[in-house]
């Protein structure tokens, strides 16, 4: 008796185990192989009638551009960027890259003091090309933030002044940005340069692109400190690569010819840090 009784217990137990499992089963079906497969099917048909495929990135921007009209420059910004890093091929990241650059100028013409902009005074005998000369600004940008209509200068007028002591330089089709800064003060002199290289394809030999390496997005820091004495001797301590950057290493099983470890094609090389020092007289 107590043999059968075991042996339904058994049974019961088991079958519980397979209704289990079954039910299990049928609920991953359900729930996620079953729901994939419809929406692949969708993909598949939006694809065949030549309708675009869905925008993830489009309820992000229209967020955003709904903060720009509220006048929540700030929060609307960090959304955009927030949307260039998400969905960075979303058709809306050009005009995502547009009111951001808007965004930029309009901060940095604005009537106030902050972003180094500071009041200047004009003097007896001033001139707009003295006046940028002196305080390392452009034309342009003195008569766009003081919206200059004239030449004329009156003494004890008040300018707005934004210092445009650095250089930018965007290359495109290099996919290459540098940002470069210079600092003088009596003999002393200083300049900082900082360039962003996208990534560059290095291609392989086979046509499924298995073989392909890829540098990687790299910023190389220039670095260079001087002193200029009054008999012209000019003595500088600088560095290239000042943090020692390298582009992506190329996948071991690539390298086949055991040579270095990084691809020729890196934009900056893969040299690493480079120091000098530097002598120069000028009479």
């Amino acid at each position: 008796m107590a043999r059968a009784q075991f042996k339904l217990l058994l049974f019961l137990i088991t079958l519980g185990i397979l209704v289990g499992c079954m039910g299990t089963g049928w609920w991953i079906y359900q729930n996620i192989i079953a729901h994939d497969a419809a929406i692949s099917k969708d993909i598949a048909a939006d694809r065949s009638t030549g309708r675009p495929p869905p925008d993830p990135g489009a309820r992000r921007f229209e967020a955003a551009v709904d903060l720009v009209k509220s006048g929540d420059v700030d929060s609307s910004r960090e959304a955009l960027y927030k949307l260039l890093q998400s969905f960075p091929r979303s058709p809306t990241c050009a005009e995502a890259k547009r009111i951001i650059g808007e965004m930029n100028m309009d901060a940095l013409y604005r009537l106030d003091l902050s972003g180094g902009k500071r009041d200047y005074i004009v003097q007896p005998g001033d001139s707009l090309l003295a006046i940028t000369g002196r305080t390392k600004t452009t034309l342009e940008a003195l008569a766009r933030i003081n919206s200059l209509t004239s030449i004329n200068l009156q003494p004890g007028e008040h300018l707005f002044v934004i210092p445009m002591d650095f250089d930018l330089a965007v290359d495109v089709s290099d996919k290459k940005l540098t940002l470069q800064g210079d600092w003088s003060k009596d003999g002393w002199g200083a300049t900082l340069r900082s360039t962003f290289y996208g990534d560059v394809l290095s291609p392989g030999t086979l046509a499924d692109g298995s073989a392909d390496s890829h540098t990687g997005v790299r910023g190389v820091v220039d670095a260079e400190a001087r002193y200029t004495f009054p008999v012209g001797v000019t003595i500088s301590l600088g560095a290239d690569n000042l943090f020692d950057t390298y582009p992506n290493q190329i996948v071991p099983a690539l390298n086949t010819t055991g040579a270095a470890p990084y691809s020729s094609f890196s934009p900056f090389g893969f040299g690493g840090r480079f120091v000098y020092g530097r002598l120069a007289y000028k009479w």
